[in-house]
């Protein structure tokens, strides 16, 4: 407590009332309010000489420093020991004070080096880091984990199975196994909303499970539903490849809209786009165009390549152009008089007919 007497003193002595010391002295001899004077110990000896830093500005005035010398060296001193008590408690407990303020240092006449934070610690707060660090489950565990949710959904128990599944997903993305097992599981308890979501990731995965039933039966439900009928929308025209467009057109001129005029009418819609009619099969293909394309002559121009990929939806709209009435005047003229000028309609017709009964 003395030896930081005696620093302050070193640093501000005109002020302090204490003659300059000599420059060639290190330490000051003998201490105020003391008789006689002591020599300098080794412990002092070994202290070096502080001095004022020289910051431009002017150092602090005490008034009647000469009369109260000790008055200012007490108030200085006790704010010093309170901050070595300070620093002293926050050592026995393990906590480190913040970094010091640029005031604070000065006011101490000390430097302080701020301890950077461990490499680990500023891993650990980085989530994507952390998660890589994390440890992975071994094929062996993982296909262990699958047989149990399997089972799991075998039983009924599809919350248990989500449970256990969850976590798998967020760890592996890309595992096929989990999202097709998660697709189900929620489809069972009647989250379309996420069934959808895990359908649509395993189709993206694997595209060969568009030919799965269960997937068709499943996204077919949520188009008709209210839960997700966007998200169906977009695995039947982007992830269903021929499959989704089979089921639009059903939805669009089948039997699958019911008498759900809206979703029929979307469907159509969406089988107009010629980035959906891309998905489809040759035969949807001119079937589709044998629909939208306007005027007899178009159309007869489509019966060649009708002839060769055509199917059963072909010749339903084929066999409508046989009648030679259904316009005009109590619909008594023609409306395709260009299909009936040669054999060609017919004969079409019949190619189709056979090769769709020999399959």
């Amino acid at each position: 407590f003395l030896e930081s007497l005696e620093d302050l003193i070193a640093q501000y002595p005109s002020e302090m009332g204490v003659p300059v010391a000599e420059p060639s002295t290190a330490r000051v001899g003998s201490r105020p309010g003391r008789g006689g004077s002591s020599p300098t110990t080794p412990r002092q000896q070994s202290r070096p000489m502080v001095t004022p830093a020289h910051t431009g500005a002017p150092l602090p005035v005490l008034k009647n420093a000469r009369r109260q010398p000790r008055l200012a060296v007490v108030g200085a001193s006790a704010l010093g020991l309170g901050a070595v008590i300070t620093v002293a408690v926050l050592l026995l407990t393990g906590k480190h004070p913040p970094p010091p303020t640029p005031a604070a240092l000065l006011d101490a006449g000390t430097t302080t080096a701020v301890e950077a934070p461990p490499a680990s610690a500023s891993a650990s707060a980085d989530p994507a880091a952390a998660a890589s660090a994390a440890p992975r489950v071994d094929e062996g565990s993982i296909d262990r984990i699958l047989a149990n949710a399997s089972t799991a959904l075998a039983r009924g128990e599809d919350a248990s199975a989500i449970s256990t599944l969850t976590p798998l997903a967020e760890r592996y993305p890309d595992r096929v196994d989990v999202h097709r097992l998660l697709a189900r599981a929620y489809a069972n308890t009647g989250s379309t909303k996420d069934s959808m979501k895990e359908t649509e990731t395993w189709l993206k995965l694997d595209p060969g499970a568009a030919k799965d039933s269960k997937v068709i039966e499943d996204v077919r439900s949520a188009a008709v539903g209210r839960e997700a009928p966007e998200l169906a929308f977009t695995i039947l025209q982007n992830h269903m490849g021929t499959t989704g467009v089979d089921v639009l057109y059903d939805f669009a001129y089948g039997n699958g809209a019911g008498n759900n005029t809206t979703l029929s009418a979307r469907s159509r819609n969406a089988v107009s786009r010629a980035e959906v009619r891309g998905h489809a099969s040759p035969g949807l293909q001119v079937t589709l165009e044998l629909r939208n394309t306007p005027g007899c002559d178009g159309k007869r121009a489509l019966l060649p390549r009708a002839r060769e990929v055509g199917d059963a939806r072909t010749l339903a709209v084929l066999k409508p152009f046989r009648s030679a009435k259904g316009c005009g005047f109590v619909n008594a003229k023609d409306c395709y008089p260009c299909m009936h000028k040669d054999l060609l309609l017919e004969k079409t017709i019949q190619a189709i007919d056979e090769r769709t009964k020999n399959r």
